[in-house]
């Protein structure tokens, strides 16, 4: 079509009386060199390439084109020099051009045009593009992790232009965020390139990171690549030994925006960090004594006495609590009103309790107040404490073999003037005279549940209820501890309970094992008769919820997110973990293994796990230890 359309241009001229068109003028060559000794196809850029038109003798008028086109480099003629428009020739600059600086010189039917120095031709190497990359070895589902990718030229010109590629993901899926920007790197050089991934599920990724670029002197296309091989894993160890002092516990919940861990070894700090384990800061706890109340004899600093105490500190010293707390309680955060507050108790090995402290305090200095009670002589601490709307239940420890542990109501504003009276329901009574303690409560829908090894209550704020599980599977014998502080969820018969699917869920070890239960009532409150076990043995003993696994000993984690409901067992070759891939589960079937065992660390029992919300997102976090081990602080993404 262009060729017609130029030969009726000739020939329109050709019928008519006109000057002649201008010359060729020549204005650039795409590209702008070539190497020595290696013939180059390029384009002669300009204007002017007027085809030529002449009438055929005793042709009967017919008119032919004439392509007469000749190019030079100075006076080396270029080869095969062919029309393609009226800018644009193609031609082929010869292997034996020797080095150097060129003007372009084109001559055509209507004369000649000359540009000067638009060629070079240069004796050396071309660019030559390179790519190396250095990824973790191991990252974790929905964490932001980097690949570092080097990018050298080992030619002698520079790359032009050098960017990165789209990269191929081989293996779960991610998003890769490329590097931006183009950038050009001299013979000898290099640039690093980060690229940004975070993978959406656990597995082997692969990724295949190209950059591409062009040579400077003949404008040849430049491609290099590299792979890496990441193992996705489902748990991101946040801290190990976050104390930095060997302790084997730590609790761990959000409070201001933060992840909180503690209390450390001597009951003096915590530890709170960002979500993702970053930004690391030491909190200074400081506890107010109450004048006049206080069985530590110390006199405390005016910050207040520093540690809540641990197990062989020396009474009457500021190494004890201000009641001369000798043990681990509890350590926690809770909301009321919208305002959050830290919430701290201390335990005594052999005598009571008379205060437990709370403040509202978001700096690294939090400054705890005291709340004076008096439940009783067997009062040893806290073990659990939930709030519903604007009252803080506490769930006791009685070490004074009475079997029955009391739940403390605190008003807001959480002071001693706010002190309910303590309520000992019949069924939380723990019949084998060995340390009772309230194992667990949770708040839904306005009702307070709690458990341990006795059984379990519920209260609507009007009146307590038994809800003790009626079946049969109930009747194995519940753990029991002779600890009265330091607890770990091994110690208790219902370490915790989990609201999910529309179902209420209660995690139980007994003496054969453990059990997992369910109510599916909601949301009318659960009693005696909705309970039935859950995911129980196919094979073994068909009374216990180990998913056949008979190492699977103790139960330590029951929480749920917005997505799935979590069992943790403690085993001696390694924690394990199963995820739910049901809406409501009840069978084992009904489950999955999840994370790698011992979190691929070798972790065999679980300390505290909770799921955690920031930014609208899930976690999972889990601290646990191995045997004689410091605790580890992992954050598992569902």
């Amino acid at each position: 079509m262009r060729r017609c359309s130029a030969l009726l241009a000739c020939a329109l001229a050709c019928a008519r009386t006109s000057a002649p068109p201008p010359p060729p003028a020549p204005a650039a060559v795409d590209p702008p060199g070539s190497y020595f000794g290696q013939p180059t196809l390029v384009r002669l850029r300009g204007a002017g390439f007027t085809l030529g038109a002449v009438q055929q003798l005793g042709g009967g008028g017919h008119i032919a084109l004439q392509e007469d086109f000749r190019a030079f480099l100075g006076t080396a003629q270029l080869q095969d020099v062919r029309w393609v428009d009226s800018s644009t020739l193609l031609a082929t600059v010869p292997a034996n051009v020797p080095p150097g600086t060129y003007a372009l010189s084109v001559q055509g039917p209507y004369g000649n045009g000359t540009v000067d120095g638009v060629f070079r031709v240069v004796d050396a190497l071309p660019a030559s593009l390179g790519a190396s990359a250095t990824a973790p070895a191991e990252a974790n589902v929905g964490t932001e992790f980097t690949v570092s990718q080097t990018i050298s030229n080992s030619g002698g010109m520079t790359a032009l232009q050098v960017a990165a590629g789209t990269p191929f993901v081989l293996g779960p899926a991610a998003t890769v965020q490329a590097p931006a920007g183009m950038t050009d790197i001299s013979a000898g050089g290099s640039q690093v390139f980060t690229w940004r991934i975070v993978a959406s599920a656990a597995g082997s990724l692969q990724l295949t990171l190209p950059v591409t670029g062009v040579d400077e002197v003949d404008h040849r296309a430049l491609t290099a690549q590299s792979t890496v091989t990441v193992t996705i894993a489902d748990a991101a160890l946040l801290a190990q030994d976050p104390f930095a002092d060997g302790t084997a516990f730590s609790y761990v919940f959000a409070y201001a925006g933060r992840v909180y861990l503690g209390p450390s070894r001597d009951g003096t700090r915590a530890v709170r960090m960002q979500p993702d384990g970053t930004a690391v800061e030491t909190v200074q706890l400081a506890f107010q004594p109450d004048p006049g109340k206080n069985q530590n004899l110390a006199t405390p600093p005016a910050t207040g006495f520093p540690s809540l105490g641990y197990f062989g500190c020396a009474a009457d010293t500021l190494q004890c609590g201000p009641d001369n707390e000798d043990g681990r309680g509890l350590f926690i955060a809770f909301s009321s009103s919208g305002t959050e507050r830290l919430f701290a108790v201390g335990g005594r090995q052999a005598s009571i309790i008379k205060h437990l402290y709370v403040t509202s305090d978001t700096n690294a200095l939090p400054s705890f107040s005291p709340i004076g009670v008096s439940v009783g002589g067997g009062m040893r601490g806290a073990s659990s404490a939930v709030a519903i709307g604007t009252t803080l239940y506490v769930g006791t420890v009685d070490g004074s073999g009475s079997g029955q542990p009391a739940i403390l109501p605190i008003a807001q504003p959480f002071d001693t003037s706010h002190v309910g009276t303590a309520v000992f329901p019949s069924d939380l009574k723990n019949t084998s005279g060995s340390t009772a303690l309230v194992d667990t409560m949770l708040g839904l829908n306005g009702v307070l549940y709690a458990a341990n090894a006795g059984g379990c209550v519920r209260y609507d704020g009007v009146a307590w209820t038994a809800c003790t599980p009626s079946a049969s599977q109930w009747a194995l014998i519940p753990v029991t501890t002779s600890k009265v502080t330091d607890f770990v969820p091994a110690d208790k018969a219902v370490p915790q309970m989990a609201v999910f699917g529309g179902n209420l869920y209660l995690a139980r070890n007994t003496t054969s094992g453990p059990q997992l239960w369910i109510c599916s009532t909601l949301p009318t409150p659960c009693g005696p008769a909705d309970w039935a076990l859950a995911a129980a043995n196919g094979t073994g003993n068909a009374n216990l919820s180990q998913f056949d696994d008979p190492t699977l000993n103790t139960v330590s984690l029951l929480v749920a997110t917005s997505q799935h409901l979590y069992v943790g067992y403690d085993a001696p070759s390694g924690l394990v973990l199963y995820r739910s891939t049901n809406a409501s589960p009840s069978l084992s079937s009904h489950f999955a293994r999840w994370a790698p065992a011992g979190l691929g660390a070798g972790m065999t029992q679980i300390v505290d796990g909770q799921a955690l919300t920031f930014a609208g997102n899930d976690y999972l976090y889990v601290a646990a230890n191995a045997p004689s081990g410091a605790v580890q602080v992992y954050r598992l993404v569902p």
